[in-house]
């Protein structure tokens, strides 16, 4: 069954997530589920173009990520972005239905 994995910004863990995700079928063969690379974003234009597309394989590049949370292709997203934002993006994944990966802490602090 594909999965479509959205990637929100490509920094170092960002390109980390998404070579993960690409490579799940060959460390778990009989998982039953293939990620596919469908949409990425990052505030950077050039990490945005070249390494979602060219270097990283996805199949398109939004400039917001509440675009790539409203793509209905996107079944999944991974949230790269730098801590101050994960708040905010998980919160906007939440009320986009989407289910969400992050690998740090929510917030900066406990409020």
């Amino acid at each position: 069954m594909p999965l479509g994995i959205g990637a929100i910004s490509l920094g170092w863990t960002g390109r980390l997530h998404s070579r993960a995700y690409a490579n799940v079928t060959e460390h778990f063969p009989n998982l039953g589920v293939s990620p596919r690379l469908t949409t990425a974003t990052d505030p950077s234009p050039p990490h945005a173009r070249e390494d979602a597309l060219d270097i990283l394989g996805f199949d398109r590049v939004y400039e917001d990520y509440r675009d790539l949370l409203a793509d209905p292709e996107v079944d999944a997203a991974s949230i790269a972005s730098p801590n101050f934002l994960h708040h905010e993006i998980a919160l906007a994944a939440i009320e986009a239905g989407k289910p969400f990966w992050i690998d740090k802490p929510m917030g900066v602090n406990a409020a």
